[in-house]
């Protein structure tokens, strides 16, 4: 009887290469890549590379250290046919570097799809990535809602009131979140930090969430601050559970800072899209421009009160 590996080549053929670099070793891969996109990365590594070969390419070798980020919006072209790869490891572990077509595949999941199904995360609340790992996912739209107020709504309303409406806003977004096919991250303070792998489903929670919030008695004046930000974000394990890491989050936080009560803002790129302007003119509502961060294109504010 053989001794077979299940995670052999047969599992994987969106790889094309692969190649084990001990600590300060250099390693030459000789391949033979058709035209088509590629992608370099590694468990081990926090970035990917993505490159292309095709013909009319700029050469069939390329040199590049794995201590390096790549460069910002350079992506090479090499030729068809005969490439050399060589890697220099100058970290101090063991890089295990993989060269991986990017042809989207039906028969996998990656861990941002994973980590964004609010199935995966009842079922499988324990599976997180092994401390200081991180899994870059594709792009994920975030949701991020606070209470207006704050922690003063416990001094205006009274601590139970006020506890009582945390609560309720907590069990919203739980029910809200789901439905649109979305995962909550994590509550911080008075809010949720949600993910969707839908752009317009994390706008329809947010109109929904302040909706519920309406109906709620004794909160007539509660109000909720809402952003929407999409881009590509890092998964990591952060207090025993999944968590999205990177730029994307970092503005979302500041878009949110930037929503007053009843105010949803939404980054340039999510007003932008197609579905979403569609769903803002169906509720009739115009965006108002917004400077949140200096050197960054400009998000637009929409009001919540309106929610059907």
């Amino acid at each position: 009887m053989g001794t077979y590996c299940i995670g052999g080549p047969a599992h994987s053929p969106h790889v094309a290469a692969q190649a084990r670099l001990a600590a300060g070793e250099r390693a030459n891969l000789d391949l033979n890549l058709d035209a088509g996109d590629y992608r370099i990365r590694g468990n081990q590594l926090p970035w990917s590379w993505d490159f292309r070969v095709a013909a009319g390419g700029a050469g069939r070798r390329w040199e590049l250290s794995l201590g390096e980020q790549p460069k910002k919006d350079f992506a090479p072209v090499l030729l068809p046919g005969m490439q050399e790869l060589i890697f220099t490891n100058e970290l101090t572990t063991e890089i295990v570097v993989r060269i991986e077509r990017t042809l989207p595949r039906d028969d996998v999941v990656t861990a941002a799809a994973a980590a964004a199904m609010p199935l995966f995360r009842e079922l499988f609340p324990g599976e997180v990535l092994a401390p200081g790992q991180l899994a870059q996912a594709s792009t994920v739209a975030l949701l991020l809602t606070q209470l207006a107020g704050g922690p003063k709504l416990y001094a205006r309303m009274g601590e139970v009131e006020a506890f009582r409406l945390v609560q309720l806003s907590f069990q919203s977004a739980e029910r809200v979140v789901r439905a649109e096919g979305g995962a909550i991250v994590k509550t911080v303070s008075e809010g949720v930090t949600a993910a969707f792998s839908e752009t317009t489903a994390a706008v329809r929670a947010a109109f929904a969430l302040q909706r519920d919030l309406n109906a709620v008695e004794g909160a007539a004046d509660a109000g909720l601050r809402c952003c929407v930000h999409r881009g590509l974000a890092m998964i990591a394990t952060h207090n025993d559970r999944l968590d999205y890491f990177g730029s994307v989050v970092k503005t979302a936080t500041r878009l949110l800072e930037a929503a007053g009560p009843r105010e949803l803002v939404l980054s340039a790129d999510v007003a932008a899209d197609p579905e979403v302007d569609e769903l803002l003119k169906e509720r009739g509502l115009v965006g108002e421009l917004t400077e949140f961060d200096q050197g960054v294109r400009p998000a637009q504010k929409f009001p919540l009160s309106s929610a059907q």
